[in-house]
């Protein structure tokens, strides 16, 4: 954005002009000084409502297809922009006095933040580590907030010291819970999008209930080093993931049960070091992978059975170090509609070649 010299300058030379015949230079000079000060708070309050209505935009624009979820206007919302966009062009232009401007710029500040809070918009990051100050307890317990706007970090907590979160809806950031002693996830039960979701190294975790409500993951979902995580039911709602899903390092996690509705994975998908994972079922209306697909070190593994309705596969499909893995019949259909698969699959105990998966004979030993 263009500074507002030109404004600044005509009005230094008017100045200048008194001055000089007052012959008050100091004046002038304190003047000259407080223009530059509130023009550069007034391009930074413009720069930081511009930020702002942006981030209310994409966030609306990533629930378009959850009707009714969040009463966003549209209307309002581009009439701050207008608003904004006419405050920058006069400050370019230096076609109107200061003040006013700045008195248009509260007017603004004051309507985005009247918005905000009638749609329960909570415009920043939520970092919980251990606790969290009492004032942001209150706030959110007194304002009901159901969007959190940027990231939602959550680490070294019980249950009882986040049930002030239970209304939320959407984080448009990342939602990152690890190291806690939750057993399940119940104070999310409204959740039902997330930028990006990261459920890590929570040792007592036993299962997600609460994510039922959960349709959507705008970027990547990782589920990794829960080691009492025993089920992935709960996610049931889960159609599509923006971006990579790793399931990881889940020791007592026996099937994908959960995971019936996901058609859609945009980036890779990986299944790595879950010892307990017998089979693949739970995956059976995936079609689609954007990425690649990593099948390892899963020590229990001994079917793909879940996989057969799987359709394509961007990049390479890795299977390697399933140390009881002995049947693949269930990548038929898929072969035997795209043989030109990039797959690559060793160190399990049985690692057949594309025609032998193809055969029903020997697809399995």
């Amino acid at each position: 954005m263009k500074t507002v010299k030109l404004f600044v300058l005509g009005i230094i030379s008017l100045t200048i002009f008194n001055s000089c015949n007052s012959n008050d230079l100091d004046d002038l000079q304190n003047q000259v000084s407080s223009l530059e000060t509130r023009t550069t708070l007034l391009e930074a309050d413009v720069a930081k409502l511009k930020e702002l209505i942006e981030k209310v935009n994409t966030i609306k624009q990533s629930l378009e297809n959850l009707d009714g979820l969040v009463e966003t206007n549209t209307q309002l919302l581009n009439s701050f922009k207008d608003k904004i966009d006419s405050i920058e062009e006069a400050m370019v232009n230096s076609d109107k006095d200061i003040n006013d401007l700045e008195t248009e710029l509260s007017e603004v500040k004051i309507g985005l933040d009247n918005f905000m809070s009638e749609n329960k918009i909570f415009p920043g990051d939520l970092i919980i580590h251990s606790s969290v100050h009492a004032d942001i307890v209150k706030l959110f317990e007194e304002r009901e907030y159901e969007i959190i706007m940027g990231d939602l970090l959550i680490s070294d907590v019980s249950a009882s010291s986040i049930e002030y979160l239970n209304n939320l809806i959407v984080v448009g950031g990342d939602f990152i819970i690890k190291d806690t002693d939750l057993i399940n996830l119940e104070t999310f039960s409204d959740l039902t999008a997330a930028g990006e979701i990261r459920i890590e190294n929570n040792t007592l975790l036993e299962s997600l209930k609460g994510l039922e409500n959960l349709t959507k993951i705008g970027g990547y979902f990782t589920i990794e080093h829960n080691v009492s995580l025993k089920s992935l039911t709960s996610l049931e709602n889960l159609i599509k993931i923006g971006g990579y899903f790793n399931i990881e390092d889940n020791t007592l996690l026996e099937s994908l049960t959960g995971l019936e509705n996901l058609t859609e994975i945009e980036r890779g998908f990986g299944i790595w070091s879950n010892n307990s994972l017998e089979s693949l079922i739970g995956l059976d209306n995936l079609t689609e992978i954007g990425g690649y697909f990593n099948i390892g070190n899963n020590a229990s593994l001994k079917s793909l059975t879940g996989l057969e309705n799987l359709t394509k596969i961007e990049e390479q499909f890795k299977i390697n170090n399933n140390n009881n893995l002995v049947s693949f019949c269930s990548l038929q259909n898929y072969l035997n509609t795209d043989a030109s698969l990039d797959l690559d699959i060793n160190g399990n105990v049985y690692n057949p070649s594309i025609e032998e998966i193809k055969d029903n004979n020997t697809c399995e030993q």
